[in-house]
């Protein structure tokens, strides 16, 4: 049967599987990384796991990609590095009142 019809053969494939299990792993290393790196950061560099999906979608399941889909993935790397590179500098908080002072101060 297939998934389009409403069948759930796909549940009984052990790589199906292996993907939701990295999936989930991903996501919550992601999660984690914002506890320890600037969101600025983060988030860009997040945004390349749809390169990784598009590059194992060509080898895996023998997907065409295109030259815009290589085009847009070669501008969503270029697009992560450039923020990356270009983030703002933070230093450390070294203690409760600098918080305290930060989030009270305008603007």
């Amino acid at each position: 049967m297939f998934v389009g019809v409403g069948g759930y053969s796909y549940l009984l494939e052990p790589l199906w599987w292996l993907g939701m299990v990295t999936m989930i792993v991903g996501e919550v290393a992601n999660f984690v990384a914002y506890a320890f790196a600037p969101a600025v950061l983060v988030t860009p560099l997040g945004a390349l796991s749809i390169i990784v999906s598009a590059v194992l979608a060509h080898f895996i399941l023998k997907e065409k990609l295109h030259p815009l889909g290589i085009l847009g993935c070669v501008m969503c790397i270029m697009g992560s590095v450039i923020i990356v590179i270009h983030a703002p500098q933070e230093r450390p908080i070294t203690s409760v009142q600098e918080i305290w002072s930060m989030a009270t101060q305008q603007g």
